[in-house]
């Protein structure tokens, strides 16, 4: 039995911006297509179900194709390392160009 207790920075009290929110909608969607890309060029194509005999996957479609609810825990997962950078005092904005 181990003794390991997870530690999750305390996010709760940290809020984005609208544009740190449109930040989390890109990465979500970046991390998608970059878990696709892998994929793909290991063989994998879409189907109607996941099978590793068979290398089909039916989320290797463009992110916004995907069922609302695996588009959000994207969202939700990079989300939460958005808070986490925040809380832990880094500065996540968009530079001036």
């Amino acid at each position: 039995m181990s003794d390991y207790r997870p530690y999750c920075v305390d996010i709760s009290d940290v809020d984005l911006s609208k544009e740190q929110a449109e930040l989390a909608r890109l990465l979500a969607e970046d991390n998608h297509d970059r878990y696709a890309d892998g994929k793909i060029k290991d063989g994998w194509r879409c189907g109607c179900q996941h099978s590793n005999g068979d290398h089909t996957d039916p989320l290797l479609k463009p992110f916004q194709q995907l069922p609302r609810e695996i588009q959000e825990r994207y969202i939700r997962d990079a989300t939460i390392a958005i808070k986490a950078m925040i809380k832990f005092g880094f500065l996540v904005s968009k530079r001036a160009i």
